[in-house]
């Protein structure tokens, strides 16, 4: 099955028109496979978003949304595809800030894009320090 669509609804942003397509999915009683897809496609349109950050189209704002849309396609599609999915993740990455420095934007963006590469990301400076993210 081909998700191309939500690749491009992912890539502009589009949360309106993803949310529905998620929905209809889910309505079609998928496979697992077939939500792990969509999963893919809007890993793909995430990608894209960081292509036009790098390339000054998009700003970090419109990186958190997209971490923030990948978030809820994932939580939506969770009774298909399960809560545990980090058997399809790059690997992992722990995330702190440098001594004396806080953490701020910066590091939640970069938590962000690395999410959407793919990583586990591990942040000791959370209280549930051995706690990772599953985004």
């Amino acid at each position: 099955m081909e998700f191309k669509g939500i690749t491009n609804l992912m890539a502009d942003l589009e949360e309106e028109k993803l949310m529905v397509f998620v929905d209809e999915f889910l309505a079609l009683d998928p496979s697992r496979e077939e939500g792990l897809g969509v999963i893919e496609a809007c890993r793909r349109g995430t990608e894209k978003v960081g292509t036009l950050f790098e390339a000054g189209e998009y700003f970090a704002g419109d990186l958190l949304l997209a971490g923030q849309l990948f978030k809820e396609v994932k939580k939506r599609l969770e009774p298909v595809v399960g809560s545990k999915m980090d058997d399809l993740k790059s690997g992992a990455i722990a995330l702190g800030p440098v001594y004396g420095d806080g953490q701020g934007d910066g590091n939640e963006i970069f938590r962000h894009l690395v999410e959407m590469a793919g990583f586990i990301v591990i942040n000791p400076c959370y209280k549930d320090s051995l706690q990772h993210s599953t985004n």
